[in-house]
């Protein structure tokens, strides 16, 4: 469990400091995300482009092209979907 914590807190970190060319497809904002990190325990704002996650954290709006759909989620809570896939015999 702690390495699928840190490895999605590593995930969000290094996505939210790249950079990208392209917009994004759509950004969800004015949302609560918990990231793992006690130093930033929370970002409000997600963009996806495809099926990936390009950028968590506060300022968004670098992300924003001409045809990036807008979803305001009106405070409410973006949980990550954890798939536990093991067994025990």
């Amino acid at each position: 469990m702690k390495f699928l914590l840190l490895s999605l807190f590593v995930s969000v970190v290094l996505l939210s400091s790249c950079k990208q060319e392209e917009p994004a497809d759509v950004i969800y904002y004015n949302a609560e995300l918990w990231t793992g990190d006690s130093a930033m325990p929370h970002v409000h704002a997600i963009a996806v482009k495809g099926n990936m996650i390009i950028y968590a954290g506060d300022d968004y709006k670098s992300y924003k092209g001409s045809n990036t759909r807008m979803e305001d989620v009106k405070g409410k809570m973006i949980v990550q979907g954890f798939i536990d896939n093991h067994t025990h015999y």
